[in-house]
């Protein structure tokens, strides 16, 4: 009989573990969420970002031809150009980041996958002996 309640308090023990894990991993794949949809956010915006810089490049390849009084309106093409850039390379910067973010919340949950797969061992085991001492009595 006290093995029986050890077995018993194993297992529930083992279960409670196993529930902790299972919101550890849930967490990790919210995080896991958010950070694709900050991704995904991010290559949207760059995306209209080449496009904006695909359009200044296009205005400043009309406006070379038509130089003949119109620097200003080079100069003015080139700092769009050069806008463009800057927030192309802020938006590059911020999915590298997101990319190493997604990758340790990666790491995270594979890390809690092997360990819930090491809880629910044990607890097979812990039922197998339960039910060992059970059926022997």
């Amino acid at each position: 009989m006290a093995e029986q309640v050890t077995s018993v308090d194993q297992v529930a023990k083992e279960a409670e573990r196993l529930a902790k894990l299972i919101g550890g991993v849930s967490k990790a794949m919210g995080e896991q969420a958010n950070a694709a949809v900050e991704i995904t956010s991010a290559v949207d915006g760059m995306r209209r970002q080449s496009e904006q810089m695909a359009k200044a490049m296009m205005e400043q390849a009309r406006a070379t031809k038509d130089m003949t009084g119109v620097t200003q309106n080079v100069a003015r093409q080139i700092a769009l150009v050069t806008r463009s850039n800057r927030e192309h390379l802020a938006a590059s910067s911020a999915v590298a980041g997101n990319l190493v973010e997604l990758r340790a919340v990666s790491d995270r949950n594979a890390g809690s996958m092997k360990e819930a797969k090491q809880v629910v061992g044990s607890l097979q085991d812990y039922c197998k002996n339960l039910l060992d001492l059970v059926e022997r009595r």
